[in-house]
């Protein structure tokens, strides 16, 4: 199934709720389900589709474009087998496409990150962090403090403040390396909450500002 390129991302997500007659709450948990992780809430998925959303965030585009390929493979397969028809180049496609916007996110040269808050732990972090602060993904995944252990002690309280205004277009705060450096960073940092109202996880994408921090001082 080839979708047409100026399609936007919210026309497919409203185009594939047409197909399936699905309710925004049925689609949200089909999401989670192919995704295998939990996304934006069922309002949040009616907000972006009728584009009510405050402003882009990457990550929730990322999320519901993928979930989107998945469902819509999954349909695909159930038809073509009512049909009995051969399934092999359809599958390939989409599935070719979902590769290429998952390599572009892991090789990507900013942080992008899912943190979430309860229990703690990141559940994704782009590989481009053993550049930037030294660590590994792998080594987030196994201890669910370290982001919170190499935030500059003198900018924490702020950054986790700011961190819960859906409002805050950038942030720069102090990351402390794993060889005990410090290195600047700016980023977009996105409160997610669910249906309660509750902050559940953060989502965001940082860039190192390093150099541009140390012309500012004069060192």
């Amino acid at each position: 199934m080839n979708v047409p390129r100026q399609e936007t991302l919210p026309k497919r997500l409203l185009r594939l709720k047409k197909r399936t007659s699905w309710s925004w709450e049925r689609m949200c948990r089909e999401f989670h389900r192919v995704m295998g992780q939990e996304g934006p809430s069922h309002t949040t998925l009616f907000r972006y589709a009728i584009r009510e959303v405050r402003r882009r965030n990457v990550l929730t585009e990322r999320y519901v474009k993928e979930a989107i390929d998945k469902v819509t493979v999954e349909l695909m397969h159930q038809e073509l087998s009512e049909n009995g028809a051969r399934q092999g180049p359809v599958e390939k496609e989409l599935r070719h496409s979902e590769i290429h916007f998952r390599e572009l996110i892991k090789n990507a040269k900013v942080l992008i990150y899912r943190y979430r808050h309860n229990p703690p732990g990141c559940e994704y972090i782009n590989p481009v962090v053993r550049d930037i602060l030294g660590y590994t993904p792998e080594e987030f995944y196994a201890d669910p403090e370290l982001v919170l252990k190499i935030i500059h002690p003198e900018d924490k309280s702020r950054l986790m403040s700011a961190l819960q205004n859906p409002d805050l277009e950038n942030v720069t705060h102090r990351l402390i390396r794993k060889d005990g450096s410090v290195v600047w960073c700016e980023g977009v940092h996105v409160p997610i909450y669910d249906e309660a109202g509750h902050w559940i996880a953060t989502e965001g994408i940082s860039r190192g500002i390093t150099e541009r921090e140390r012309a500012t001082i004069g060192l």
